[in-house]
C-alpha cells in the first residue's frame, strides 16, 4: 500500500520501480521492444491515486527507437481494465482502456535549447525530457491512464431522468420560495 501524506496524497507515484524506467543506452540504433505489466500491488496503487474501484491488467506494449542521435521515439498501446463508480446509478462498472502511445523523449538541454516556434503544441506533444539518461515509463503509463479516465464516468446505457412534476408540486415549490412572501405583495398592488 502507499503510504499517504499529512495532506493525503500518496508518499510516491505509482510505477516509479526501477522495471519501469529505460536507461536510454538500452536503446539500441535499430529500436527496442517493451513489454512492461503493472504488478497487482501497483495496479492497486494506480487504483488509489486514481480514485478507481479497481484496475487491473495494466500493460504497455511498445517499440523505443532512436530517430536522431540523443533523441527517442516510444509508439505503441497501453491497456488497462478499470472498475469506476457511475455518477448516474452510482453503480460500478468495467472500462476496458486501449490507449495508443506515441511520445518522443528529448534531453532537457535539447527541450530548453528549441525555439518555442518550432514545436506545434496544438498538433503534437512536445518532446519530454528523460531524466537521468533514462525514459520514465510509469509517468507515461499513469499519465496516460489518468487521462483515458472519465472523471464524471457514466456507464453505457445510463441517463439520467429528471423527475417529472406536475403543476400542483410545481406551484408549491414555487410558494416555497424563500421570495414567495415578496411576490404576494406586488402581486396586492
Amino acid at each position: 500500500m502507499v503510504d499517504a501524506g499529512e495532506d493525503g496524497s500518496c508518499g510516491r507515484r505509482p510505477l516509479s520501480k526501477q522495471h519501469w524506467r529505460l536507461p536510454v543506452d538500452a536503446i539500441p540504433p535499430e529500436g527496442v521492444d517493451l513489454h512492461r505489466v503493472a504488478t497487482p500491488k501497483e495496479e492497486a496503487e494506480i487504483a488509489l491515486a486514481l480514485g478507481l474501484q479497481s484496475c487491473s491488467g495494466v500493460v504497455l506494449i511498445a517499440r523505443a527507437d532512436q530517430p536522431a542521435r540523443g533523441e527517442y521515439a516510444l509508439t505503441g498501446k497501453l491497456q488497462a481494465n478499470v472498475v469506476q463508480i457511475c455518477v448516474v446509478t452510482l453503480e460500478p462498472f468495467n472500462l476496458a482502456i486501449d490507449e495508443p502511445v506515441s511520445q518522443e523523449f528529448w534531453p532537457p538541454s535539447k527541450i530548453a535549447a528549441v525555439q518555442s516556434d518550432e514545436i506545434n503544441p496544438v498538433s503534437e506533444d512536445p518532446p519530454e525530457p528523460f531524466v537521468d539518461d533514462a525514459i520514465d515509463l510509469g509517468a507515461l503509463v499513469f499519465e496516460l491512464l489518468a487521462l483515458a479516465i472519465d472523471p464524471y464516468p457514466k456507464a453505457p446505457g445510463a441517463e439520467f431522468v429528471e423527475a417529472e412534476t406536475d403543476d400542483a408540486q410545481s406551484k408549491t415549490r414555487a410558494s416555497e420560495h424563500p421570495f414567495s412572501a415578496l411576490q404576494v405583495l406586488k402581486d396586492d398592488k
